[in-house]
């Protein structure tokens, strides 16, 4: 059976018969195995990819971030909404000194209120602090992109080690049935003893691949727990659901190209464009005088009368106060523009090489699984039967099930690029993550 066929048959429990195939036969190799092994064999959660991206977005520590972020933003929008305060002005005059005014006679008292014009410099300050929020949202879909791929790559990595370790699982039990028949063989006097210390060897080998794979999955696992915020200490209690054998459509490159010009980072020049052009007229809405209007009354004690109060302060030389401030905003968002350019051009060639991968890989998968995997299990069966008549090698036979198993990691390994290399092309192009169907079709 086509291995991949196999672990889709068999994947909903392919952990507790994998695992519980080790504990039988790797006990005698690997004392520790056993244990090591049952810890494995408890129950497991599976997880989608859908459900993996899902847990990240909802509690990845640097998206969780950007609400505070998000929030503080906004604070900053409703204070910039508030214009100066109103002034109360009181002043008593011509009383308490010397001579004719040390009476309270002559005294003269005002009470007044004062306000500053500076209704455009508001509009100013909220439109800039409008934009910023603006520019933070699309950061955060910046982000969420980086932060989406990451999950899908390890989800990715996850469920290609968990098929290697089926195959190499598989791969252990032939190497047990080949150290039966050999032993055997041995034992009638048709072989060496050679190939039977031979075959021992092979099989402790292969074992020690399987524990390989059990640590690398739980790394695995760990890092993409930490994307939802999670850290495992010892075992992490899920596995991968997918199918790692649907692979996803390759986009044309005219489609690529045109997905690129709405990535979320081309919209976040044009909004820095407008904070920039925000805060330059801030800047200069900010050089112009702003004038005070004061108006109130005061009383004439002597007179017993009441004069009214109308004043205006205009500051003096204000103008070109910030023109170096406008020049520097200028001079960055000048050099945003030079540096999206630069990161466009560098994205199109990444395009291009990512879709020839993935056409080449394509290309392999169709020719492992139509031509060299049929072609080898057709070997491994005729090496097999001709070792078992005497008339082949037990060296030749065991080197026809290791090119057999080569052949079928190669195509675990294809497939695995295929999905990282779409992962990849979409984080560039902006769009969503279609693995989420892809993998669970």
């Amino acid at each position: 059976m086509h291995i991949l066929s196999y672990v889709r048959v068999i994947y909903p429990v392919c952990v507790h018969t994998s695992i519980a195939f080790l504990i039988v036969v790797m006990g005698l190799f690997f004392p520790s195995l056993p244990a090591f092994a049952a810890k494995q064999a408890q129950a497991h959660r599976a997880i989608s990819l859908t459900q993996a991206i899902e847990q990240t977005l909802q509690y990845h520590p640097d998206l969780k971030a950007y609400r505070f972020q998000n929030q503080a933003l906004q604070g900053g929008v409703q204070q910039a909404q508030v214009p100066a305060p109103y002034e109360l002005n009181m002043g008593v005059e011509n009383a308490f000194g010397s001579g004719s005014f040390s009476s309270v006679s002559d005294m003269q008292t005002s009470l007044g209120i004062a306000w500053v014009l500076d209704s455009e410099l508001t509009q100013a300050r909220v439109a800039l602090a409008q934009a910023k929020l603006s520019q933070t949202e699309l950061e955060k879909q910046n982000k969420t992109l980086d932060v989406a791929a990451a999950t899908a790559v390890f989800y990715v990595t996850l469920l290609a080690q968990e098929q290697e370790l089926l195959l190499a699982s598989l791969a252990m039990k032939n190497a047990q049935s080949a150290l039966a028949d050999v032993s055997k063989r041995v034992s009638a006097g048709r072989a060496h003893i050679v190939d039977q210390y031979r075959a021992k060897a092979h099989l402790s080998t292969k074992a020690l691949v399987v524990e390989d794979l059990h640590h690398e999955i739980e790394a695995t696992k760990a890092q993409l727990a930490a994307q939802w915020g999670e850290v495992v200490i010892e075992q992490a209690d899920f596995f991968a659901s997918g199918q790692l054998a649907n692979t996803p459509e390759i986009v044309s490159v005219k489609q690529a190209f045109a997905n690129l010009k709405q990535h979320p980072r081309m919209q976040l020049l044009s909004v820095q464009q407008r904070v920039t052009e925000s805060a330059v007229a801030l800047a200069i809405e900010d050089e112009k005088p702003l004038w005070q209007i004061s108006t109130g009354f005061k009383h004439h004690n002597r007179e017993d009368d009441v004069s009214l109060m109308f004043g205006v302060s205009v500051p003096l030389w204000t103008e070109n106060r910030n023109r170096g401030q406008v020049v520097k905003l200028q001079a960055e968002q000048n050099q945003r523009q030079a540096q999206t350019d630069a990161w466009q051009q560098a994205v199109s060639t990444q395009l291009l090489l990512i879709i020839h991968k993935l056409k080449h890989n394509q290309h392999v998968i169709d020719g492992l699984s139509e031509q060299t995997i049929p072609a080898l299990e057709a070997a491994n069966d005729h090496a097999e039967k001709a070792y078992k008549l005497g008339s082949y090698s037990y060296n030749d036979w065991y080197q026809v099930k290791e090119e057999w198993v080569e052949s079928k990691l190669a195509l675990i390994s294809a497939y695995k690029n295929m999905h990282l290399l779409n992962i990849e092309l979409e984080r560039l192009t902006g769009t969503q993550i279609t693995q989420t169907h892809t993998l669970q079709q």
